[in-house]
């Protein structure tokens, strides 16, 4: 067996390996039971957008963030700060389609359902991905001195990561996506950098990153930064295109998104409804930079101690000359750089990054890097150093780890959602000739509960009349927040529902009891 099979066989037996790790870290991690968790709201939203497009024609949304299912009565109703088209569709403007279309087509030809299961299981194939590319990096970043071994207990922190778990888990949005791409990018940057093949591709993911997620305008901006020093300093006209592709690629994903919104919303409209949302995702009211601060250690805490106390493990080494040399090369440090700089994107939209914890997962990758550089400098030419150094890292990351499962900061037992279930088996039996309201706001889970569209933050069924006459129906349903309304997250909460029959101007109340309902005579 030549080099070069060794080398490929070698990656081979990684990625399977990386595959049984994410599988069997997937399963143990599931909750069984009924269960909510943070940010549950994303999650839904993209089951809502993916069943959208099942049942709307692809003329029509085009594939935008589509909010609005396919029956006519779904249409008009309005959805947070979503625009409409004339045909009365809804669609979402603060991320672009990348997050929806991609989980929609790769379900579409799994021929799986759109559901949160089979988005959980969509997130641990990107978390998959995700390890593989890193372990990619790390093989390039240390060239023919690799250490396997030191590699696996790093990835094993990085899927461990709290964070890591939770956003590539239950948890999935436009960010889950980028914990691919982002990774990847630095991959074929690091590639281009140190053996000159790969330019193309790495330009390719200056295009995908920024219009999925706006961290990629910002990732962009630090490798325009990069290229701009290696320019000043090297004088290779290489440098000069690259800024030139970089800063295209850049402006061309904007105009991209901009371009597919021109058609429902305008152009006069359209600035001013992205920069609504830009202001709406960026202000954080009574919050600071300490509370993102903080953020990130409830995020990623092990990998924060970790690197830590190997960057003072280090410096003791250096300062009393049982180390020499430096951790990285100037390639390695620029690695790095460009690793941490998308982590400015959370001080620009600090709301969402507060608010959207998944959003702070990019901080896995720098800290990764960090991590291994040191602990590679650290354990040089000591395998007792290297296996002891592995051991309290995995045996850190692990105790972290549990607590994801153990505490109630991610994932949480609820015992309403039977009831919402058997509350919307009896409408959808006793009175689908309806239209739906709430009087909290609506985002997908109500949705999918219901099949259908729901007017949002309605304080009185006799709100919904025009609507009602409009549809020639004859109920007017109107659900009801219960008990575990202030304390659940994620637009999921416990529902009751009043009824008002049109014909005879009588009321009914339905009461959620968690394992059934409960529904009272007409009035």
């Amino acid at each position: 067996m030549n080099d070069k099979t060794r080398r490929i066989a070698r990656h081979l037996v990684a990625w399977a390996l990386l595959l049984l790790l994410v599988a069997a870290v997937a399963w143990l991690k599931y909750p069984r039971g009924e269960y909510n968790y943070l940010n549950s709201d994303a999650t839904w939203h993209v089951v809502l957008t993916m069943n959208a497009y099942d049942e709307t024609p692809l003329s029509v949304h085009k594939f935008l963030p589509l909010v609005s299912l396919g029956d006519a009565r779904d249409k008009g109703i309005s959805w947070g700060a979503a625009v409409w088209d004339q045909q009365g569709n809804y669609y979402y403007t603060s991320f672009s389609s990348m997050g929806f279309a991609l989980p929609y087509l790769v379900l579409k030809l799994l021929h799986l359902p759109f559901t949160p299961q089979s988005l959980y299981l969509f997130n641990t194939g990107l978390l998959w991905l995700s390890c593989g590319i890193v372990y990619e990096l790390l093989s390039l970043w240390s060239g023919p001195r690799r250490r396997q071994w030191l590699m696996a207990v790093v990835l094993v922190a990085y899927v461990l990561t709290p964070e890591i778990m939770h956003g590539m888990g239950l948890t999935y949005w436009h960010q889950s996506l980028m914990q691919v791409f982002l990774p990847l990018q630095l991959l074929l940057y690091y590639r281009w950098a140190t053996t000159g093949r790969g330019f193309w591709a790495f330009a390719v993911l200056c295009l995908v990153c920024p219009y999925t997620e706006w961290s990629g305008y910002v990732a962009n901006a630090g490798y325009f930064l990069a290229e701009g020093y290696r320019w000043a300093k090297d004088h290779d006209k290489r440098h000069g295109k690259s800024l030139a592709v970089i800063a295209a690629a850049t402006v061309l994903a904007g105009v991209i998104f901009c371009v597919q919104y021109l058609p429902v919303v305008g152009l006069e409209n359209l600035f001013l409804i992205v920069g609504e949302r830009f202001v709406a995702r960026s202000v954080s009211q009574n919050k600071t930079v300490f509370d993102l601060l903080a953020g990130y250690w409830v995020s990623a805490k092990a990998l924060l101690l970790l690197a830590g106390a190997c960057l003072v493990v280090w410096a003791v080494l250096r300062l009393t000359g049982l180390r020499r040399g430096e951790a990285y090369t100037r390639e390695q440090k620029l690695v790095v750089f460009l690793a941490v700089f998308p982590l400015l994107e959370n001080l620009l939209m600090q709301q969402h990054a507060l608010s959207y914890t998944y959003d702070r997962m990019k901080i896995a990758l720098p800290l990764l890097l960090l991590l291994y550089g040191l602990l590679y400098s650290i354990t040089a030419g000591r395998r007792a150093w290297l296996a002891g150094a592995g051991a309290l890292v995995v045996l850190v990351v692990c105790f972290f780890a549990r607590q994801y499962r153990t505490d109630t900061h991610f994932v949480w037992a609820t015992d309403y959602k039977a009831g919402n279930e058997a509350l919307f088996a009896y409408l959808d039996e006793n009175f689908d000739d309806s239209v739906l309201g709430c009087t909290a706001p609506v985002r997908g889970y109500v949705n999918m509960l219901a099949g259908r569209g729901c007017y949002e933050q309605v304080s009185d069924p006799y709100q919904l009349e025009e609507q009602a006459a409009e549809q020639d129906v004859r109920y007017i349903v109107l659900l009801t927040q219960q008990d575990a309304a202030g304390t659940d997250g994620g637009y999921c909460y416990c529902m009751g529902a009043q009824v008002l029959d049109r014909t005879t101007g009588q009321l009914c109340t339905i009461t959620n009891l968690h394992s059934g309902i409960e529904v009272s005579d007409w009035q």
